[in-house]
């Protein structure tokens, strides 16, 4: 069986969800809606809904984070607000990926790639490093996005492209939280083209980086995917050993994603091991809070390892009814047309990019010629100046010799006169 749970970390989480989490979670929903309600401020209303729906996406409540991002998203671009518009696009893409609906996720992270890559051009243009700094840094946790959602496809080549230019920007910054995103994420790509070691060496990088932050949702990342890793490698001991840290941590962040993939990677341990109750206990622990959850990526992993389960335990009966129940999620998820939506998104968007390049380009290529022809007429000019100057300087000089050899042929007139008058 080589069923892996993979968590992919977030990277908008490492950078709004640790200051916001532990407060939001004690607020009742209805007083974030009436608050939203009777807010005046329309720039504080985007703020708060775009706030709250990172909370909302993280406990599972997916409707209201998407209901949340949109209305966020209409204000923000109703204000023309850019960098509220990028974040209501983000929160309309994690959401998507976590329900596994990967072609509207891209659809929406490409769209704020596009944005933040003009914000960045627009600080190099006018030479505002603080602006650029935090640009480059927005581009960065769009890379890591659209890496996530090529990872969920087994698309591990576009994820590593993706991953690897967050990673450079990340480096060339010092965030230390996005250098740790990348490590962990690049590790899950490793793992899931079996490169074993290098996915262990990654991700320990990144939990040593994340316990150092003291950043909890990163070491429970951390934790998940090295238990995964040495699932992998059937090395199970130490698989639990990780597994049930993170499961604490989890537990202890109310993380109910980090809950539902704990419970289950527990329970697919708990079966290569042989105890299978413990098995049971666990995968349907873990298929309970992927449906409350609404989440089919894990539910799917939670129908496969019951499958497994049952067929292990000599229940043909039950293993067939779980494997159709993971076959029809698994369809829902992969399906050609999801796919090939994918592909002419970044098609699309690859066009558009090399077009503006092009523009680009272009523009460049006409001020360079106009500058070129201004410089030629002003050459020309000079020329035409200096020329004018050496004509009128000599025709100076020719007058001047005019001038004094008629002055000189006066003279000898008037000597001849002269010496003709001393004569009579």
């Amino acid at each position: 069986m080589n069923k892996i749970i993979r968590t992919v970390f977030i990277f908008l989480i490492l950078n709004c969800f640790q200051q916001n989490f532990f407060f939001a979670q004690n607020i009742n929903t209805d007083s974030i809606e009436v608050f939203i309600k009777n807010e005046k401020n329309d720039t504080v209303k985007m703020n708060t809904l775009n706030k709250f729906c990172r909370t909302f996406w993280q406990t599972g409540e997916y409707d209201k984070a998407l209901n949340y991002a949109k209305t966020a998203l209409s204000i923000a671009k109703k204000l023309n607000l850019k960098k509220g518009i990028t974040g209501a696009y983000n929160n309309l893409g994690v959401t998507y990926w976590y329900q596994g609906h990967y072609a509207k996720a891209l659809e929406n992270h490409l769209a704020a790639l596009k944005i933040k890559e003009e914000l960045v051009e627009q600080a190099e243009k006018n030479n505002d490093s603080v602006k650029l700094k935090e640009s480059k840094n927005s581009v960065a946790k769009s890379f890591n996005n659209i890496g996530m959602v090529y990872d969920a496809q087994r698309n591990f080549p576009k994820a590593l492209e993706y991953y690897e230019q967050a990673l450079k920007i990340q480096e060339e910054l010092g965030d230390r939280n996005g250098v740790a995103s990348d490590l962990n994420n690049i590790g899950n790509v490793y793992h899931s083209e079996k490169n074993y070691s290098k996915a262990i060496t990654y991700f320990l990088r990144c939990l040593k980086m994340m316990q150092e932050m003291g950043n909890k949702m990163g070491i429970e990342s951390s934790l998940a995917n090295l238990g995964n890793v040495y699932k992998s490698q059937r090395n199970y001991p130490k698989a639990l050993e990780y597994d049930m840290q993170c499961l604490a941590m989890a537990e202890e962040l109310d993380d109910r994603n980090g809950i539902t993939v704990s419970l289950n990677n527990l329970g697919l341990v708990y079966s290569e091991l042989g105890q299978y109750e413990k098995a049971l206990e666990f995968l349907n622990k873990g298929l309970i809070s992927a449906k409350e959850i609404d989440s089919k990526e894990w539910m799917k992993i939670s129908y496969e390892g019951l499958s497994d389960l049952y067929e292990r335990m000599k229940q043909p009966a039950k293993a067939l009814a779980y494997y159709k129940l993971f076959s029809d999620v698994k369809d829902s998820l992969l399906n050609d047309d999801n796919n090939k939506h994918i592909a002419q998104m970044q098609t699309q968007f690859d066009s558009n990019k090399k077009d503006n390049e092009i523009n680009l380009l272009n523009k460049d290529k006409v001020l360079k010629e106009t500058e070129i022809q201004k410089q030629k007429a002003e050459t020309e000019k000079q020329q035409t100046q200096r020329n004018a100057f050496i004509v009128g300087f000599a025709l100076v000089i020719l007058l001047a010799l005019f001038i004094f050899r008629s002055y000189r042929q006066k003279q000898k007139a008037n000597v001849i006169i002269t010496e003709q008058k001393n004569e009579v």
